[in-house]
C-alpha cells in the first residue's frame, strides 16, 4: 500500500511541476500578420462624482467633462504615448 501512495505522490509532483513549469512559458503573440491600424478608442475623463462641496470641506477641484476624444490606436500604441 505505500508503494501506491509514494508513485502517486511522485506522479502527482511531476504534474505539478510540469503544469508550472508550462505556465512559467511567456505567452507568445501570433499577431504577426496582423494590420497596423487596430481600430480606435474613446477616451473620456469626467468628475460626476464629487461636483459640489462637502460640508466643511473643500470644493472639488474640476467637475463635468475634462477629456472627451477618440484616437486611432496603431501597433506601437500604448497608454503611455496616446497625445
Amino acid at each position: 500500500m505505500t508503494n501506491v501512495k509514494k508513485f502517486t505522490a511522485k506522479v502527482t509532483a511531476l504534474l505539478l511541476a510540469l503544469s508550472l513549469a508550462l505556465l512559467s512559458v511567456p505567452q507568445v503573440s501570433f499577431t504577426v500578420f496582423a494590420d497596423d491600424d487596430l481600430g480606435s478608442v474613446r477616451v473620456i475623463v469626467e468628475n460626476t462624482t464629487f461636483t459640489e462641496a462637502v460640508s466643511g470641506g473643500n470644493a472639488p477641484a474640476w467637475t463635468g467633462t475634462k477629456v472627451d476624444s477618440g484616437y486611432r490606436l496603431t501597433r506601437p500604441s500604448s497608454s503611455m504615448n496616446l497625445p
